[in-house]
């Protein structure tokens, strides 16, 4: 573990456990890191096999490791990481240093680590001398790339993202300002690089006996990962030069104590998923893989198991398949990433086919991994998704598979539907049209091409070839289309492949960039099969606009993972059941309700079993409605929420509104609204939500009040172009438990300003009043008596400003009754528990603070306040520090000031440490009455305009 982040790491021991020494190796940054993955792990086994353990590992931020890459702090944790490892080793084998490999810029991350830890022998490949060298060189790659909008603060090189701040700090390391404690030195020096010249002084000059190894295979490892090569002569050299420097004596490698140990140093991540690597056995098949699943605990309906992407670590430049797998599990859909045989981790000695991104074997080593699913999660469905060659191969397995647990393959970008061996990975089927089609889409934008055209000198015979190959292609697809749909041609090897797909029970989802060549062959070989009415439905098509092939930017990147979420949630099966809104609507729902509350961990207090059976109690039998309870395949309960519906006036019109979880102005508010949903359902439970609200609602608008920032989005985009009305409201808060975590006292984490302003209130309070005091009821009695009093405090305040208070008189009575039916619930700490805290110096109340608090999530509500004519005195700051100070003592983890202002609140802002958002508005459901008036109202406002 380093800071927040845990490092994946690879352990290569001897077949017998005893070992003559250790090895560290620290991989190069960026493409580097890509292409030498496969490298280092064979140079891995050849020390193991030569009686040394190694041990690799990736950054934080980087491969398998946690962390997000531009918000880790390079290269301190990347330091830190190699040093928490070599202690590790050092551990399991007492008495012995270890030694590092480091490749490029992993060379002198090593050489800052022997500064911190003493090494015995270290190997430095290829090395770079200072880290300003290889940040230029990343910052030209992110040139190349580069695009005018373009995200700024990182620097994005060969698909691996870096913040600004990390690159500044990479560029201060320097070879010629360390001191590496190290006993001896290889320098591998590639005749394809210059010679590192900077290395070798600074070691002479340390008196650090320094040997130079020149070898010509380096370029060769660090070609296009498909075309890679092991570079066997430097692993032989590195590997002999190691073991002469080895112990003449073997001992054990304590494996039991380096496992506890970094199992130890591991510990629990706050997050909402977990990640473990695993070794997928199956007949001659050893398959590596890392399976990510909930971190809460549920019977999986679904897993999505993904592959290769082409052949690099460990799905791509960009980390996709990691954040994919990570978002799909934190939304619980756990997720199994694995390397084909041969790709990756995985190692199969006697196969040819070493780093072939297309192996015969693929669809054998899915089914492999699929029975290791199953054998797990014995019911479950498989989703396959793969990128690139990764989607050949879904998209293969899915065609030819025959296990009904497969029912869905995603296929994003590609190249080929059909490999076949001999084919060339450079240019496969329509691959020159693409390059064609970029280069015209340059042309056209470059005003020195249109120059040249006009001054004679440009391409004229490549340009009119273009345009008649383009012509030439369009009209052979406008033919073979109208063939298809007419039934005159027989179907494409595609096609058959596609209806193959489908009559094994699977459904098809293609993700494409719009200038790669996978959506044209799609279009151009199985446009007729797509356009059929009845596989609409099963099959789907998205382009995902300005993306590259791997999709590296992060914006795109982002939005492919959204696309893979989506497909995953409307793939779920769910059944829907729709109860009405009847005085003993909680009675059928209420132990489903609470059983799933606690099931998920939910802590909004407003969609509590407590809060939902009280306002039930009002509304039912007087609105109509319904409780909407979603279950999955088992019949089991996932997802709950109430629909209330009535007739609001806009105007001098009536229009019928529909609300989720409360019941319009006169209920008593709803905030951090949700649907009660299992996560692994969310989406599709949202999806659902909307499609009933569509087709079953019979309304004008659904109005969503203090909804959560998901669920808001995913709505507002399933009514695409509908108007919507509304804004997003902050909903700051404390995080309780960070300051906890700080050590310093929750005053300290605000602004100066703030904190005088405080501390100058309780000293003139405590100087007029006395000590200060903060006070819970001890009875029900009591506390409905500090309600009254809050009460008279607050409507006193809003006389003073001649203004009227927005807490109305139905909301009032709804919080009593929950006050006295809570009471008891509250002091055992249930659900719901309602808080009133009397704050005041002496024997003076200077304010009531009235919270609702769920599973140590305090949500303050409402306030009564006494104000004084000093205008020093500032008796909500401090009632509000006091409340939080008092609830950093009970233990509680946070302290919401909840929203609904369109505007952002200073006080709360000045108070808080973090932010949530919450939505209030509106979506038209585009019923002709709404959409008359919205146009009404649309002329209105331009006469208004008109007139001024």
């Amino acid at each position: 573990r380093v800071g927040s982040h845990s490092l994946a790491a690879w352990l290569h021991l001897p077949r017998d456990g005893q070992v003559s020494g250790t090895v560290l190796i620290l991989p190069p940054f960026g493409f580097e890191y890509t292409h030498s993955h496969r490298s280092l792990l064979h140079l891995a086994d050849r020390l193991a096999e030569n009686g040394l353990a190694a041990l690799r590992i990736d950054y934080p931020g980087a491969g398998d490791s946690s962390g997000d890459e531009t918000t880790v702090d390079a290269p301190r944790e990347w330091i830190d990481g190699a040093v928490a490892s070599l202690r590790l080793l050092a551990d399991a084998v007492p008495g012995a240093r270890p030694s590092i490999i480091g490749v490029r810029l992993g060379a002198l991350i090593g050489a800052v680590v022997a500064e911190k830890v003493p090494i015995g022998p270290m190997v430095a490949w290829a090395p770079v001398s200072s880290g300003r060298r290889a940040m230029r060189e990343a910052r030209a790659l992110h040139l190349v790339s580069a695009d005018d909008g373009d995200e700024v603060g990182y620097l994005e090189a060969g698909g691996f993202r870096i913040s600004d701040s990390a690159v500044a700090n990479l560029s201060e390391l320097d070879i010629g300002d360390l001191s590496p404690g190290v006993s001896e030195c290889l320098v591998v020096s590639p005749s394809s690089l210059p010679s590192e010249w900077g290395w070798l002084d600074r070691m002479r000059a340390l008196d650090v006996q320094t040997d130079v190894l020149e070898q010509e295979d380096f370029a060769e490892m660090m070609a296009e990962p498909q075309f890679t090569k092991i570079p066997e002569e430097t692993l032989t050299g590195v590997t002999a030069w190691l073991s002469e420097r080895a112990s003449a004596n073997s001992t054990t490698f304590d494996q039991d104590l380096f496992a506890t140990k970094a199992s130890d140093q591991t510990g629990a991540e706050d997050r909402d998923w977990n990640e473990r690597h695993v070794l997928i056995r199956s007949a001659d098949r050893h398959l590596a893989g890392v399976f990510t699943e909930p971190a809460l605990s549920r019977p999986a309906d679904r897993v999505v198991v993904l592959t290769n992407s082409g052949s690099v670590h460990h799905v791509g430049p960009n980390r996709l398949y990691v954040e994919l797998s990570r978002r799909l599990a934190a939304e619980g859909v756990p997720a199994l990433r694995f390397d084909l045989r041969n790709l990756g981790d995985s190692l199969i000695p006697e196969d040819p086919e070493e780093n072939h991104p297309y192996p015969s074997t693929a669809t054998a080593d899915i089914a492999a991994c699929v029975a290791w699913v199953r054998a797990r999660f014995p019911s479950t469905n498989v989703s396959l998704v793969g990128l690139c060659s990764g989607a050949h191969t879904a998209f293969r397995a899915a065609a030819d598979l025959n296990d009904r647990a497969v029912d869905n393959a995603i296929c994003l970008n590609p190249l080929t539907f059909r490999y076949a061996p001999g084919m060339s990975l450079e240019t496969p089927a329509s691959y020159q049209t693409v390059r064609d089609a970029r280069y015209y889409e340059q042309a056209v934008r470059d005003p020195a091409r249109w120059k040249r055209l006009f001054a004679g000198k440009s391409d004229v015979p490549y340009i009119t070839g273009f345009l008649g190959r383009r012509i030439a292609e369009r009209s052979a697809d406008a033919f073979r289309l109208l063939q298809g749909v007419l039934a005159l041609r027989s179907s494409t090897l595609l096609e058959d492949d596609i209806q193959a797909a489908m009559e094994n029970g699977r459904t098809l989802d293609f993700l494409f960039s719009s200038t790669d060549p996978g959506a044209e062959i799609l279009y151009r070989e199985a446009a007729p099969l797509l356009r059929r009415a009845g596989h609409r439905h099963r099959i789907s098509v998205e382009v995902v606009e300005g993306a590259d092939h791997t999709f590296s930017k992060w914006p795109r990147r982002n939005e492919v993972i959204e696309g893979v979420l989506g497909v995953v949630a409307r793939r779920t099966t769910l059944d829907l059941e729709s109860i009405p809104l009847t005085p003993s609507v909680w009675h059928e729902v209420g132990p489903a309700w609470t059983s799933l509350f606690d099931e998920i961990g939910e802590s909004s207090a407003f969609i509590s079993p407590p809060w939902i059976e009280r306002w039930l109690a009002q509304t039912a039998g007087e609105r109509e409605g319904a409780v909407l309870v979603w279950r999955d395949r088992h019949q089991e309960i996932v997802g709950l929420c109430v629909l209330s519906q009535g007739v609001e006036r806009l105007g001098k019109v009536s229009i019928r509104r529909s609300f989720l979880n409360t019941s319009g102005p006169e209920s008593p508010g709803c905030e951090h609204n949700d649907v009660l949903v299992s996560p692994s359902y969310r989406r599709a439970v949202y999806d659902s939500l909307a499609h009933y609200v569509k087709t079953q609602v019979d309304g004008d608008e659904l109005a969503l009040t203090g909804t959560r920032t998901p669920l808001t989005s995913q709505l507002r985009r399933a009514w695409g172009s509908q108007p919507w009305e509304g804004f997003r409201s902050e909903s700051p808060y404390v995080d309780l438990e960070a300051v906890r975590r700080s050590g310093k006292p929750y005053l300290n984490c605000l602004s100066s300003n703030t904190r005088s302003q405080v501390r100058r209130s309780i000293r003139l309070y405590e100087e007029a009043f006395g000590d200060r005091f903060v006070s819970s009821p001890s009875s029900r009695e009591e506390a409905l008596a500090v309600y009254h009093q809050m009460l008279e405090l607050h409507d006193a305040r809003w006389s003073s400003d001649g203004g009227q208070s927005g807490f109305s008189q139905a909301s009032r009575s709804f919080h009593r009754e929950l006050i006295h039916d809570s009471w008891d619930e509250s002091e055992g700490h249930g659900d719901l528990e309602v808080d009133l805290l009397s704050i005041g110096f002496g024997e003076h109340v200077i304010g009531v603070i009235y919270s609702l608090i769920c599973r140590g999530h305090v949500q303050f509500y409402q306030s009564g306040l006494a104000y004084h004519e000093d205008r020093r005195l500032k008796p909500g700051l401090v009632c509000h520090t006091l409340a939080i100070e008092h609830h950093l003592l009970r233990g509680s983890r946070e302290y919401d000031f909840l929203g609904g202002e369109a505007q952002p609140v200073q006080y709360k802002r000045s108070l808080s440490t973090n932010v949530h958002h919450l939505a209030w508005g509106q979506i038209s459901l585009g019923t002709p009455r709404i959409s008359a008036l919205r146009v009404a109202r649309s002329v209105k406002r331009r006469a208004a305009g008109l007139l001024k």
